[in-house]
């Protein structure tokens, strides 16, 4: 079983067409797929990176606030998530590992297997929130269909699935093991 939610969703896409038989299903939530990533604010970081990395660490703080708020359903969740995160990106650098995990990011490697899913032949799973401003639902249609199934709409539901509805993510995936 694999399953895998935003770039991890990407690296489980490229994992199950590059190995098949290693696993025996897949999960994919608002996952970066096809041309559907890096986002227009992740494109700008990179476009901007030779002066951002220099930034002081308080400047970053802003920009990853804004981007955990706008990807959660719940405020307390975005704050929680703020907290998590901005802890290891301050204690490494915030600016430079910021720059540092979005330069290399490039839709290339999705595309790559893109053609590939509709015959990959495992069992699967899409779950999506329609609300989501990064990953569009209309890519998890798409992908629920090249892997043969229906995508699990979550109303309302934005980016962070797997943290505000981890149950239906749950479900998602003990729906496929019980198959």
């Amino acid at each position: 079983m694999l399953a895998g939610h935003d770039l991890g969703g990407g690296v489980a896409q490229i994992a199950a067409v590059r190995s098949p038989d290693r696993f025996a299903g897949l999960v994919l939530t608002n996952a970066v797929c096809y041309d559907s990533w890096p986002i227009p604010s992740v494109k700008m970081m990179q476009r901007l990176a030779p002066v951002l990395k220099h930034l002081p660490d308080a400047a970053v703080y802003p920009t990853l606030v804004q981007l955990l708020r706008r990807g959660h359903d719940a405020r307390h969740n975005a704050q929680e998530a703020t907290a998590v995160h901005w802890a290891g990106y301050a204690s490494h650098g915030a600016a430079r590992t910021l720059i540092r995990q979005v330069e290399p990011l490039d839709a290339a490697d999705t595309l790559a297997i893109a053609d590939r899913l509709p015959s990959l032949g495992l069992p699967a799973r899409v779950v999506w929130g329609e609300a989501d401003q990064f990953q569009k639902v209309s890519y998890g249609g798409r992908l629920a269909r090249d892997l043969g199934t229906e995508v699990v709409r979550i109303p309302g539901g934005r980016h962070f699935t797997p943290e505000d509805h981890p149950g239906v993510v749950a479900d998602a995936i003990n729906g496929l093991l019980g198959t």
